[in-house]
């Protein structure tokens, strides 16, 4: 009998090891950060694990769980929104017009966000945390001052039909917002669902024929290197062009500014590819800023020590726009994008936690491009292990549809 027990533990374990050696533990579809993150969430070692005093970023912690939340409905839906509070106070560290920002949820003390929002086929699901009563339902008020009541479905799911042409959000900008609040509460959250993505072959039919494109190589897949990964192929470019090469650990990391009480908010590293300053500043100026940024894949390890998410924090453009384009050769990753949004509300409504800004995410999928423009904040976590470039692009002026997308702009 002690032989069969024995060969019975001994086969349980070599299941186990098997499934955990092929992945199957990857796929949890209820870990934090959902499918994309394959089942390791941003933020996995606790607070008390100490790694030479290098894990005590305490103010980093509502920033991972807000990501961990995203990465669960990004999985899942297209498009995702939540509330929240975010600041710079204008430290540049690449000297250009982004400054490095942090998210949080101000007055809110829970970890995770106390509402998201998806959408799917003009449908807003509302999820609040479970920590909020919701005895009577919910409210949303619509831009038109019409205030709705909404009760749990059959499913027991707050749902909300939309129309997003005339709410505006199928621009890159200028969209209505919503405000939501449990219908008990005096105080409200506010929701917008802005889409700034467009194909990058229309964004480059925007460029005026006086602006040189030929210092921008293969925006759309031209001639495609499909055999070299997009890594060496900027590499390659770097050294036969006019490119400056630059890296970096600390991708808008830093927070508020070098010193003693800085943060470091970011894992992984970054290769930038500059196109030659004097082809977009000066006298002999023949085209606007360019770049490529590679993004190594998530560290981990990293990421356990520094209580951070890979990729980029958040950062408020100062520039007239920042567009990314998911367009190099042989790209096949998608890119994770969230734009963060100021908020004025109307007369008489006030806003829940101090939350002032609302925050959306999606995909930057490859032949796609995200508009940032002017004033809003921007954010890419990494979640694939392998490297993924894009380029990026600083329009003349303030992107928009009457503009070109910056590229047309009237004097």
């Amino acid at each position: 009998m002690q032989f069969f027990t024995t060969i019975l533990i001994y086969l349980s374990f070599m299941t186990s090891t098997q499934a955990f050696a092929h992945g199957d533990h990857h796929k949890y579809e209820n870990a934090p950060g959902g499918l994309l993150l394959e089942g390791y969430p941003w933020g996995v070692f606790s607070n008390k694990v100490d790694f030479n005093n290098r894990v005590k970023h305490l103010a980093n912690d509502q920033e991972i769980q807000l990501a961990n939340k995203i990465f669960e409905k990004i999985a899942k839906y297209e498009r995702v929104a939540f509330p929240l509070f975010l600041e710079n106070q204008g430290y540049k560290p690449f000297g250009d017009g982004q400054s490095n920002g942090q998210a949080n949820f101000a007055f809110w003390s829970e970890g995770e966000p106390p509402l998201v929002v998806t959408l799917n086929k003009e449908v807003l699901k509302v999820e609040f945390h479970s920590s909020l009563s919701l005895p009577q339902g919910i409210k949303i008020l619509f831009p038109n001052q019409v205030e709705k009541s909404i009760q749990q479905d059959l499913t027991g799911e707050y749902k909300i039909q939309i129309d997003s042409d005339k709410l505006g959000w199928n621009k890159i900008s200028g969209g209505n917002f919503l405000y939501i609040k449990p219908a008990h509460w005096n105080d409200w959250f506010p929701i917008k669902m802005q889409n700034p993505y467009i194909h990058v072959q229309d964004l480059v039919k925007n460029i005026p024929t006086n602006v040189s494109k030929t210092k921008i190589p293969n925006p759309v897949n031209l001639d495609a290197d499909l055999s070299t990964p997009p890594l060496i192929q900027l590499m390659k470019k770097y050294k036969a062009q006019d490119y400056l090469l630059f890296t970096t650990d600390k991708v808008h990391s830093v927070y508020p500014k070098p010193g003693a009480n800085s943060i470091e908010k970011t894992s992984g590293g970054n290769w930038t590819f500059l196109l030659n300053p004097t082809q977009w500043q000066g006298p002999q100026a023949s085209t606007f800023k360019q770049l490529y940024s590679c993004f190594e894949g998530r560290a981990y390890w990293e990421e356990s020590m520094k209580k951070s998410v890979s990729g980029t924090s958040w950062h408020h453009v100062g520039d007239e726009g920042e567009i990314i384009l998911n367009s190099v050769e042989n790209e096949d990753r998608s890119l994770v994008a969230g734009v963060g949004e100021a908020v004025t509300p109307p007369a008489g409504i006030k806003l829940a936690y101090g939350l002032n800004y609302v925050g959306y995410a999606s995909k930057v999928s490859p032949g796609s491009s995200l508009v940032s423009i002017k004033g809003t904040y921007h954010w890419h976590p990494i979640h694939t292990t392998k490297p993924i470039c894009v380029e990026v692009w600083t329009p003349p002026c303030v992107p928009s549809e009457q503009t070109g997308y910056g590229f047309q702009c009237q004097n």
